[in-house]
Order: structure tokens, then C-alpha cells, then sequence
């Protein structure tokens, strides 16, 4: 990270009142513990805070629940957390009249990441992520766009806002994969890595646990652009009928249609996107990553 993003410097052990103390590698072992019996304590996932195992809870879990876990775990350093889409930090409402106030919808000639991509030729779905190559070889490759998994099926047309077909969806839905790569019709459309806010992205990286408390940019087509920080890293566990590996936590406001937006560091390096949003749709709540 260079010296203008903000960070919260940790030790690499946890330390309980009592004054045990835990190294990274003990929370990562209390970690898989958890998990091989999550279903049994009423767990949805465990990741990291700063210094502690983030542990999200189903719903209804009560404090006998919790001391379930606490026993359980080898590692007495917790910080409890609701169900994953109950840790998103719920955005306002907003109709698709509002959201263009904020988002002005993308033409097939302005696909930018943070702009809509369409199920339908009347049907916002989620946010584009960002430009991107598949299978580069050094010179040549698929030139298209990434967005959310989760909604799309293979071989489905996407749409821009305007109406305008612009490519098939290729969906990666399982494990730490909930992505979609939409190869464009016409690559004259490649928008080169840059963002509906003018930024552009030419960098990548991996959220890790030092990074808790760091700044964070997300882009979405509903809300539009959010700051917020990392609240927590490496969350693992069942969601929405799916497990996932190595999610991270935001504070950043979302809502539905959100999904597939960029997480973004430093103006250029994405971090990773958007893979849910609070809504009364079932299959559409969750986390970062």
C-alpha cells in the first residue's frame, strides 16, 4: 500500500482479558475447528477482525448459542457477528427515476465499471465491474467485462442500459467465485479499464488481514460510488445455498443491484466486488468480496 491509504497497523497476536494469546495461525486453525461443525453451532461463517475470529451467526442464535461457539473454540478472542446480510450496511430505497439522478444509465458505447448491466432489454440486473481480458496470451484474448455470478446463466444475453445486446455471460458461481465474464459482441466497446466516475483501473491486489480498518471505494449501480473500510477479512462459510472462501466485509452502504460493483484501493487497484446486497430477495443478501 503506498503512504496516502490510510492503515491500522496490528500485532499478529489476539489477546483475550484474561491475557491469552493467540498468533494468526491459531485463529486460522480455530477457524477450520469452527467450520468442520458450523452447522451443529449455528454458524454461517467465520473470518478475522483486526485481532479476533469474526464469527457470523444464523438467525435466532442466542447468547447460549454463542457460548456454544466460545466453548467450542480453542480461540477465546471472538467478536460476534448477525448473519452476513445482516452485516451489510442497508442504503436507502430508491426507485430506477431516483437512481438515475446518481447512475445515468450506460449506453452500449459507455460501459464503464459502476454502470448497469441488463438481464433484459428492460431489466437492470447488477453493476459491471470493470473491462477485462480472458485467456490473454500475451497479444490477444476475449475482451469483455466482469460482473456478479449470481442471477446470470451461461449463454445469456447482457444488455447496456440503453437496450443494446453487447455480449454473452460466462458465469463462475462457487467457492470464492461469484463472477460473471461477459464477452462483448464488438470490442470497439472496451472501455479500457475505466470507471463511470472517470477514474480507471490498472492495477489488482489481495485483501489481507493487516488491511482491516483500511479505506475502501466501492462502485454500484444503484447507490453509486461509497467509501467505507474493511471490517473484516477471510470469511468463510455457507450463504445463500453456496460456500465461499476468503470474503471480506465492508462498511460501505449497498442495496440490490449493487452486485458485481469494484472494491477499490488507492484511485486504480481493485480489491475485489460486490457479491450481494440487503434485499427482500433471498438470493441476492450478503457480503464483499
Amino acid at each position: 500500500r503506498d503512504a496516502s491509504m490510510p492503515q491500522i497497523v496490528v500485532d499478529s497476536v489476539a489477546k483475550t482479558r484474561s491475557g491469552e494469546v493467540y498468533s494468526m495461525a491459531d485463529r486460522e486453525s480455530a477457524k477450520e475447528s469452527l467450520l468442520a461443525t458450523q452447522d451443529a453451532l449455528k454458524i454461517q461463517a467465520v473470518g478475522f477482525t483486526a485481532d479476533k475470529l469474526a464469527v457470523f451467526m444464523n438467525d435466532g442464535a442466542s447468547d447460549a448459542d454463542k457460548q456454544a461457539v466460545m466453548d467450542a473454540s480453542p480461540v477465546k478472542a471472538i467478536e460476534f457477528f448477525g448473519e452476513l446480510v445482516d452485516e451489510m450496511q442497508n442504503g436507502p430505497e430508491m426507485d430506477d427515476e431516483e437512481n438515475n439522478a446518481i447512475a445515468p444509465r450506460a449506453t452500449a458505447t459507455t460501459l464503464r465499471g459502476g454502470n448497469w448491466a441488463r438481464r433484459s432489454s428492460g431489466s437492470n440486473w447488477s453493476t459491471i465491474t470493470v473491462s477485462a481480458v480472458r485467456n490473454w496470451n500475451g497479444s490477444s484474448g476475449d475482451i469483455g467485462f466482469i460482473t456478479c455470478g449470481h442471477g446470470w446463466t451461461n449463454g445469456q444475453t447482457v444488455y447496456a442500459s440503453d437496450g443494446a445486446a453487447v455480449g454473452t455471460a460466462d458465469v463462475r458461481l462457487y467457492g470464492n467465485m461469484d463472477v460473471c465474464f461477459v464477452k462483448l459482441n464488438n470490442t470497439a466497446l472496451n472501455s479500457h479499464g475505466y470507471m463511470k466516475d472517470g477514474a480507471r483501473i490498472t492495477k489488482n491486489a489481495s485483501i489481507s488481514n493487516s488491511d482491516v480498518g483500511c479505506s475502501v471505494k466501492k462502485y454500484g449501480a444503484r447507490l453509486g460510488t461509497q467509501n467505507g473500510t474493511i471490517r473484516a477479512t477471510g470469511i468463510s462459510g455457507n450463504w445463500s445455498g453456496y460456500y465461499y472462501n476468503n470474503l471480506f466485509l465492508t462498511s460501505c452502504y449497498t442495496q440490490s443491484g449493487d452486485s458485481g460493483g469494484a472494491f477499490v484501493i488507492n484511485g486504480d487497484t481493485i480489491v475485489g466486488l460486490m457479491v450481494g446486497a440487503r434485499s427482500s430477495s433471498p438470493h441476492v443478501g450478503g457480503t464483499s468480496s
